[in-house]
């Protein structure tokens, strides 16, 4: 009886792995006769996939000759398609940027636009979007252009378009180097680390609620990406005779992530590494 349950278990495993075959050859074919460049990487997963299911069946020999074949002959097509897919990408994405006012730069896999850069993955069909070179990652989105594009434009719209007033920002920073110098025990005209200093920023701008009830429901959503561009659109760096200063990172402050922020110093994409905050007191001479 377990012979029997065993050889059934294993016939019927064969007919569910020749199903899944013959599933995937015919969906190769509807999808080169469709759009084989548009496709090319999806043709080329189930390829993969299609070898993978002929090595674990017990497929007469000539059969298993053929679908090889059948495979290895798609593989230099499949490279031709890859390769007009990667240019018809870019000019797309290129074209696209143009229209909301962007301009697209670098090289695959790493594109870059404005403030942002566009990590590219053909083989995961996937985008990695960041502020910054590689700095602060936004947001995972599909390989398709326009996808990218309405995630470009909500991204930039929640960092650029928000209200900023330039004193209120400056005097807000300040009162949060105050206190980080007094928590580190410093005195004033001591550069502080920016992380301390943004952190102690964020408590100071949180509403009443939350200082009554810290719950998340009641934060305020403020991070290192607003802070960074808030000091790049910052003009006026003189509050109550003490300038601020950005401390520009040296080697040994850039090792970590959480010991510097990057700051755009134009909206193409340059900036620094800013690893410490001062306030320096302006002296009458």
């Amino acid at each position: 009886m377990e012979l029997k349950k065993r050889v059934l278990k294993t016939v019927k495993d064969e007919i569910l792995n020749l199903q899944k075959l013959l599933d995937e050859y015919y969906n190769v074919i509807k999808l080169i006769k469709k759009a084989p460049i548009d496709n090319c990487i999806i043709i080329e997963k189930i390829i993969s996939n299609i070898e993978k299911i002929i090595k674990k069946s017990n497929l007469n020999i000539e059969i298993k000759n053929e679908l090889d074949s059948f495979a290895q002959l798609l593989y230099p097509k499949i490279s031709e398609w890859k390769e007009k897919f990667k240019r018809n990408f870019g000019i797309e994405l290129e074209n696209l940027l143009k229209i909301i006012g962007f301009e697209l730069k670098g090289n695959y896999p790493l594109l870059k636009t404005s403030l942002y850069s566009l990590e590219i993955d053909f083989d995961k069909s996937q985008v990695v979007m960041w502020y910054g070179p590689k700095q602060e990652k936004l947001e995972f989105c599909d390989l398709n252009t326009e996808t990218i594009i309405q995630e470009i434009k909500k991204h930039n719209e929640n960092i650029t378009k928000r209200d900023f007033i330039d004193d209120q920002f400056l005097s807000v920073l300040k009162k949060a180097y105050n206190i980080s110098v007094y928590q580190m025990g410093k005195k004033e005209g001591d550069s502080i680390p920016i992380m301390d200093v943004l952190l102690n920023y964020i408590f100071l701008i949180q509403k009443k609620k939350f200082r009554e009830n810290p719950d998340k429901m009641n934060y305020f959503d403020y991070n290192r990406v607003l802070f960074s561009y808030d000091l790049y659109k910052l003009k006026k760096r003189i509050l109550e005779k003490h300038e601020l200063n950005l401390i520009t990172a040296t080697r040994a402050f850039t090792k970590n992530h959480s010991d510097f922020i990057w700051i755009p110093s134009t909206d193409k994409g340059d900036g620094n590494y800013i690893s410490h905050i001062l306030f320096r007191e302006i002296k009458n001479e």
